[in-house]
């Protein structure tokens, strides 16, 4: 209920501007006409403005993504994720777990984490590799 009335006055509020500027277009002076017609190309500049910076983000992010995923060896774009890679045997784990539960934790040694890299491998050349 509240969003609702919230919704209503904004839309009064731009109403009420609506006639304002058609009423100072239609019966201003020539100085009021001025006035408003300079505040609203300051308005449509600064719209361009933000678009424009919105889009110069955009291919910014872009740019950096494609700098990002690229083949080492050629410098190629097109290439492919094989998997996240894992890391293998962790002998220091195995150790501890062994020491812990008199030799069955020795299995503790294979829990290999996940990392955050990922193997790749490149559509160009075929080099294979992490990121």
């Amino acid at each position: 209920m509240i969003i609702l009335l919230i919704i209503l006055i904004f839309a009064g509020a731009i109403y009420l501007d609506r006639r304002r500027k058609k009423r100072i277009m239609e019966q201003g002076t020539p100085e009021q006409k001025a006035k408003l017609l300079a505040a609203e190309k300051r308005s449509q500049d600064l719209k361009q403005t933000l678009t424009e910076n919105k889009e110069k983000k955009a291919i910014s992010k872009q740019e950096k993504f494609n700098d990002k995923f690229k083949c080492p060896k050629c410098g190629s774009h097109e290439i492919q994720p094989l998997g996240v890679h894992k890391k293998g045997f962790s002998l220091g784990k195995a150790v501890v777990g062994g020491a812990l539960t008199n030799g069955i934790g020795t299995i503790a040694g294979f829990a290999g984490k996940k990392t955050k890299k990922t193997d790749f491998v490149c559509m160009n050349c075929g080099k294979q590799f992490k990121m």
